[in-house]
């Protein structure tokens, strides 16, 4: 049994949130005031601990970039076919200071993207 570390609620998130770690789009695939999870396709790269994120969602107009964020988790995520090529890796990622800016823009994004609690 894995121990819960996260202090604040996570919730799922719309299809279609995305974050880009650089160059590389990832899914969000939830989220929490003090951080989220991510997926993304693994090239066999080592992740950097400090991150900058930008984070997109092209359906409500959403765009906020610069988010400073540590990489906390790691996992590649088991194929769901053997002959498949790609493999997917989950990331969990802490956000660093946020602005006022920022911490009111991932308010809005929360209340306005979120499913279920997760």
């Amino acid at each position: 049994m894995v121990e819960e570390r996260r202090k604040e609620q996570r919730y799922f998130v719309r299809e279609g949130a995305l974050a880009f770690v650089g160059t590389t789009a990832a899914t969000i695939t939830d989220i929490s005031r003090s951080g989220m999870g991510l997926k993304v396709i693994d090239f066999d790269e080592q992740q950097d601990k400090d991150l900058t994120l930008d984070i997109f969602f092209a359906d409500d107009g959403f765009y906020l970039p610069d988010v400073p964020a540590t990489l906390v988790t790691e996992h590649v995520v088991p194929k769901a076919f053997h002959f498949s090529f790609l493999s997917v890796c989950r990331l969990g990622v802490r956000f660093g200071t946020l602005t006022s800016e920022q911490e009111k823009a991932l308010t809005g994004f929360v209340q306005h993207n979120v499913i279920a609690e997760a």
